[in-house]
């Protein structure tokens, strides 16, 4: 447990607001447990020297052996929790670093929230996606809308949760997730998971699986894929840091736009210290006529037991019939040297005839960002043959999720999942 504090620690020494969790600072349970384990790596996400309630439990001997242990720090920066479906990714152990949450787990209990394929992301040591915490324990709206999955960083459809709170604690509709291996390769992260909350009788149908490339970590594309022959409303949701400010940028001011010129909606997020931009990508060979709806909202956030903010929160949905996939690519980094990334859509070809690939079928992405350019290439239905080999952009490979960095071979790639 003391090494699960360790892993899911932010930069700023707190543990994220998933479930009923406050922000709580977590450097004096670490003091604590590398005082008691002896364990120098503990040491490394505590305090320097015992805090007063470690010197309070373990007397004058205890502060004093604490303080002559050498710090070690941690010799990984990725961590797949597997059994509890937590996925942790950083830069660094230090203040000023990035750091990226995926769940895709169990409900756990009563105070567990409605977060299957939520994801917190901080850069450069601030806060830029947040879980909306949960105030209080009153069984009253606002408890039942924190618990929500609108609440969340999660895909949703309808504006409906997939689980009905039956009081502040009981639910109803329990669904499994479905947590998948994660895939690192050549500075690549592949995460992945699916959840089965919009099967249940008379919630859609649908089946979600959600997608996050990282090529690096500050910067992400995010796939969400809705399986279902039925129409619906599909969405994206983010919640932001109270501390900063998103607005909606001008559509195709200097982030891109596709290839046949049509401007892609974005939005900018100004915080304390960091700078990111959110790019929703709709592909150049759309199959119907509906468009992205881009709402950004006044929301409430809470971080703290009975302590309220308020900040922004951006919904994209789209209204569609069948398959659909909703693409954003997310971009920081400090202010004093951040620039956001010029993003272009791809048509998809397959080699196999050379037919372009539908939206349904395949999304493909050019995206330069801090002096290097890659294309990705994403795959949503199954590979059946060497004749499926996958073309946008110049280069060409097999697989569902491919990966190719300019100056690379123009074939094969990196294959981030068969």
């Amino acid at each position: 447990m003391a090494y699960a504090n360790l892993t899911w620690k932010k930069p700023n020494h707190c543990q994220v607001t998933q479930g009923d969790s406050d922000e709580t600072d977590l450097r004096d349970l670490l003091s604590q447990s590398a005082y008691l384990f002896s364990d120098p790596v503990l040491k490394s996400g505590g305090f320097s020297c015992m805090d007063f309630d470690g010197a309070w439990d373990y007397l004058q001997e205890g502060a004093e052996r604490y303080e002559a242990m050498e710090a070690q720090e941690p010799d990984f920066l990725v961590k797949d929790m597997e059994c509890s479906g937590n996925f942790y990714l950083r830069s660094g152990w230090t203040e000023n670093s990035d750091f990226f949450h995926f769940r895709s787990g169990s409900l756990g209990g009563g105070h567990g929230h409605s977060e299957k394929l939520h994801m917190d992301l901080v850069i450069g040591g601030e806060d830029i996606l947040m879980d909306s915490g949960r105030y209080h324990y009153v069984d009253d709206e606002i408890r039942h809308t924190l618990k929500n999955a609108l609440s969340h960083n999660t895909p949703t459809i309808d504006s409906r949760d997939y689980v009905t709170c039956l009081d502040s604690w009981g639910v109803k509709g329990m669904s499994p997730a479905y947590h998948r291996p994660f895939c690192q390769k050549n500075g690549f992260t592949l995460v992945q998971g699916g959840h089965a909350g919009y099967l249940q009788e008379g919630l859609g149908d649908v089946y979600i699986n959600r997608r996050v490339l990282a090529l690096g970590t500050d910067l992400y594309v995010v796939a969400d894929e809705f399986f279902t022959a039925g129409e619906h409303e599909f969405q994206q949701n983010f919640h932001f840091n109270p501390d900063g400010k998103v607005k909606l940028k001008n559509a195709g001011d200097d982030l891109g736009c596709g290839e046949n010129g049509s401007p892609i909606p974005s939005a900018h997020y100004s915080g304390q210290t960091v700078d990111a931009d959110f790019i929703f990508v709709e592909s150049p060979a759309k199959t119907c006529d509906s468009s992205l709806q881009v709402q950004l909202k006044d929301s409430r956030l809470s971080r703290n037991y009975n302590q309220m903010e308020n900040n922004q929160s951006l919904t994209i949905s789209r209204k569609k019939s069948g398959f659909c996939c909703l693409l954003t690519v997310i971009a920081g980094g400090k202010k004093d040297s951040y620039q956001a990334p010029e993003v272009t859509p791809l048509e998809v070809t397959c080699s196999a005839g050379a037919s372009v690939r539908t939206e349904e079928e395949a999304h493909g992405l050019r995206i330069a960002f801090n002096g290097k350019t890659y294309v990705v290439i994403i795959s949503h239905t199954d590979i059946g043959h060497n004749s499926d080999l996958l073309a946008a952009g110049g280069y060409l490979g097999l697989g569902t999720v491919i990966v190719f960095e300019e100056g690379d071979a123009k074939t094969g790639g990196t294959v981030m999942c068969w």
